[in-house]
């Protein structure tokens, strides 16, 4: 039997083959024409429906033991090459070219429509969210505009819309989500364990959490920054100039406590931190006087001012912003199907956007002539499903249940919601902000 080996050499190159007849060069040939290719140790392979599929387990196979992910068995490719060099004798001389591309015009659809299965068994997670029916997702218990229960019980916000947008990709209906509200501190543990599938929780993506708890940052749905939040009678023009002993709540476990201890020793400031485990402590401490000031992303910030905030006209909101805070969702790096998943589902909804694809608007944008990539990205053609071990509707599901990007910022942070705060860095590149999304090809 022949077998498609990963390559020793690093990068992108052709994989090599051990191969009792034709030789190795022709074997090699075989390998890439059939779409293989050797990416960082693991054999990948490429269908003309594009993204590149690890066939391993594992986030990275050079970090897995050796085994059935690592070497493919391709005894199917050994007989196309051998039906395209004319190797075999029991026919005449001239045949073998067009059996050969009969058989691999066979072999391609049989990749192709593989594709979805392999991403399928690839991913524990997908095959424990279809057994029970629902995507679990760990939120913020009480954070409007990120995720927080409105007063007919329903869950909202940006992180809540994220959850409901894999439901409609994975499950075909955005409503099978069950949300678990979260400690800050117990928030990493739950997606460890398996208590959650994924992390939808106004996360900052650093490095530690990305490459030193065996989770990984799926992308950012929110570009936020690090503000200070103080009582008018305290406040100065920034952290400089607030008075000796002035008292800063942080929530412990977060960014925004680390980064404002290591601004005030940095600086040498005359101020006292006060950690918290719940933002409702913090928030409590500052409202009854016990802090004179408190730090969080500016998305925070703005939502204690209109949801909490006795007088709001009483606070101020420092211009200072202490740190970049890019937000978004975490999954854990055992399942690369699931990563894909949850990647592209975020994707999807800028895309969306970019492409002027909304959820009032889509649906008459089914029944207009479009091009050929916004056909397959809205399922109208194959090809946006196979890659991910989905059905090529996922798109559309997505966009017709849950909104494009859009529709999620207006509704939970913007001009439809009671923040109305500005997209700012959050608007497409193309309109000046940040977010973009890779091609659908």
């Amino acid at each position: 039997m022949s077998r498609c080996v990963p390559s020793p050499w690093p990068g992108f190159s052709p994989v090599s083959m051990t191969a009792p007849l034709g030789g190795v060069k022709h074997a090699m040939a075989a390998c890439w024409r059939a779409g293989w290719y050797h990416e960082r140790g693991s054999l990948r392979m490429v269908g003309q429906v594009g993204l590149p599929r690890p066939l391993g387990t594992g986030r990275d196979p050079l970090h897995r033991k050796a085994g059935g992910g690592r070497v493919w068995s391709i005894s199917v490719l050994k007989q196309t090459w051998e039906e395209e060099r004319g190797m075999r004798g029991d026919r005449p001389k001239g045949q073998g070219g067009r059996a050969g591309l009969r058989f691999a015009g066979g072999l391609v659809v049989s990749l192709l429509l593989a594709t979805g299965a392999l991403a399928q068994e690839r991913s524990p997670t997908v095959g424990r969210i279809k057994e029970r029916g629902e995507v679990t997702c760990g939120v913020s218990p009480n954070l409007p505009g990120m995720s927080a229960v409105d007063p007919r019980g329903e869950w909202g916000g940006l992180d809540v819309s994220y959850c409901r947008a894999l439901a409609a990709a994975v499950l075909a209906d955005a409503t099978r989500v069950r949300f678990v509200p979260l400690a800050t501190t117990a928030r990493f543990d739950a997606l460890a364990q398996g208590d959650v599938d994924v992390l939808s929780r106004a996360t900052t993506w650093t490095l530690s959490r990305d490459a030193g708890r065996g989770l990984t940052m799926v992308g950012v749905s929110l570009h936020d920054g690090q503000r200070l939040l103080f009582w008018n009678d305290v406040a100065g023009a920034d952290l400089g100039a607030m008075p000796s002993g002035t008292r800063i709540c942080a929530l412990q476990g977060t960014t925004s406590f680390v980064v404002l201890k290591e601004v005030v020793e940095s600086r040498a400031l005359p101020l006292v931190i006060k950690t918290y485990l719940s933002p409702d402590e913090a928030r409590s401490a500052l409202f009854s006087h016990a802090c004179d000031g408190f730090t969080d992303d500016g998305v925070a910030l703005a939502a204690v001012l209109l949801a909490e905030a006795p007088r709001p006209q009483d606070f101020r909101l420092l211009p200072e912003v202490l740190s970049q805070e890019p937000l978004g969702p975490v999954v854990r790096d055992d399942d690369p199907a699931w990563f894909d998943i949850a990647r592209w589902t975020l994707f999807a909804l800028i895309q969306a956007e970019a492409w002027d694809l909304h959820r009032a608007t889509v649906q008459v944008a089914l029944t207009q002539p479009q091009d050929p990539m916004r056909r397959r990205f809205l399922g109208l053609d194959p090809g946006v499903g196979a890659p991910l071990g989905l059905d090529d509707q996922w798109v559309r599901r997505i966009v017709t249940q849950v909104g494009s990007y859009r529709d999620v910022y207006e509704t939970s942070l913007g001009a439809l919601s009671p923040l109305k705060l500005p997209r700012g860095p959050n608007a497409l590149v193309k309109d000046g902000g940040l977010l973009w999304a890779p091609s659908f090809r």
